[in-house]
């Protein structure tokens, strides 16, 4: 199984993206499975009777206020909900590979990977981390409230060049162009991340490479927290009491 997972700040085309890169997996002749960190949230949604199309600000709201209840009983409790659909599609992997079909790799392709343990769940798999960016397109909504939920932290962080949370990620691309250019950039590149370039195999870490990366995660979600706490005292400060 090969699993790409893409992060970046919102709206930046991680989506657009993602079904780009399924297109060219079929082509390869992988089996592509769009995933994202937030479908087992979502189909919870929906079982409690929250559509996203008919009720969109209560879906939103369910989604936020569940979803953090739910991460500050574990930090890793949607993660191990994904985990299970990742283990499902291993198994219908493995279920056609038994019984000879001709195309039977997957290519699971996440798109929506917003927080640190997401980050390390790829590195785990020995997934093909892509960070996208804006460039020097204009981003959409720059000051919009929104973009402060604490779900954006990370990529800001990536996106504004932080070391050493950068090598986290094997790929960097900016998506400032035309969908065709962005297209076109891609070309060579999607069959490499889809394994094109040998066994998933080649691209495995040593130990040595692992215990790095996670050291790098372990840092990333503290200097996160530290910029939470820092906000916090910020909000807490009374501007006519600071120094001039």
């Amino acid at each position: 199984m090969q699993l790409i997972v893409i992060a970046g700040q919102a709206r930046v085309g991680k989506t657009t993206l993602a079904h780009l890169i399924a297109k060219k997996a079929f082509d390869m002749g992988l089996v592509p499975k769009l995933l994202s960190f937030a479908g087992p949230l979502k189909e919870m949604a929906k079982e409690r009777g929250y559509s996203k199309e008919d009720n969109p600000e209560e879906y939103r709201k369910f989604c936020q206020d569940y979803g953090a209840s739910k991460r500050e009983e574990d930090p890793d409790y949607w993660i191990d909900e994904f985990d299970k659909e990742i283990q499902i599609v291993k198994d219908e992997e493995y279920e056609d590979l038994e019984s000879g079909k001709k195309y039977w790799e997957r290519c699971v392709v996440v798109d929506d990977c917003r927080y640190p343990n997401e980050v390390d769940y790829g590195i785990s798999q020995e997934g093909f981390l892509i960070f996208l960016s804006y460039g020097k397109r204009r981003m959409d909504d720059p000051k919009g409230d929104w973009r402060n939920h604490h779900s954006e932290s990370m990529a800001r962080l990536v996106d504004s060049g932080a070391s050493p949370f950068r090598e986290l990620f094997s790929c960097f691309i900016k998506n400032q162009g035309t969908l065709e250019e962005f297209e076109e950039k891609l070309e060579g590149m999607i069959p490499i991340w889809c394994g094109g370039d040998g066994p998933s195999g080649d691209r495995a870490l040593s130990d040595e490479q692992y215990l790095d990366l996670n050291q790098a995660v372990s840092d990333l979600i503290d200097l996160l927290l530290l910029n939470d706490i820092e906000e916090e005292i910020d909000d807490e400060e009374d501007p006519d009491e600071s120094d001039p």
